[in-house]
């Protein structure tokens, strides 16, 4: 299935969703931050090509019924590599600070920058995980962990 535009996005999330209020609400905030982000960094909207996959229907419902209701969730500043315009549009909009990793790989997706701007709270503060989530991107990048190797990290 493609998505041709937002509309379709959260009708189909309405329909996935209907008996899941909060998760929902959720998704269409999510939604709704990339859609603004491409339209500061286009003008308009026209066909969605990458977003109007599947994935990221799957990528958003999923993070809404993943993430800890009831609880704060707590980011770092967002890694980016070779940051992609609505990346940027996304962070300037919801003040989001970002690392800059030297990578020719795009680190993070508008996808991923809008799940993390509408659902944690970021800090340059350290502080100890209690939870850890992680993606299920496979791009094997030079020099970054794989999450395959972050599993076995924590089995040693």
């Amino acid at each position: 299935k493609h998505f041709k535009n937002f509309d379709e996005l959260r009708a189909a999330a309405k329909k996935i969703l209907i008996n899941r209020k909060a998760e929902l609400k959720l998704c269409l905030k999510i939604f709704k931050i990339i859609e603004n982000a491409e339209i500061a960094v286009h003008g308009e909207i026209h066909e969605l090509h990458e977003l109007g996959s599947v994935d990221t229907l799957i990528d958003v419902i999923g993070a809404a019924i993943s993430l800890p209701k009831g609880k704060k969730i707590f980011s770092v500043p967002i890694a980016v590599g070779s940051a992609s315009p609505a990346v940027l549009e996304i962070a300037k909009q919801n003040k989001i600070s970002l690392l800059f990793r030297k990578s020719e790989h795009e680190l993070c997706t508008p996808t991923g920058a809008a799940i993390l701007a509408a659902s944690a709270f970021f800090t340059q503060k350290t502080f100890i995980p209690l939870s850890i989530k992680y993606s299920s991107g496979t791009f094997p990048i030079p020099g970054y962990m794989r999450l395959m190797e972050v599993e076995d990290y924590g089995k040693k």
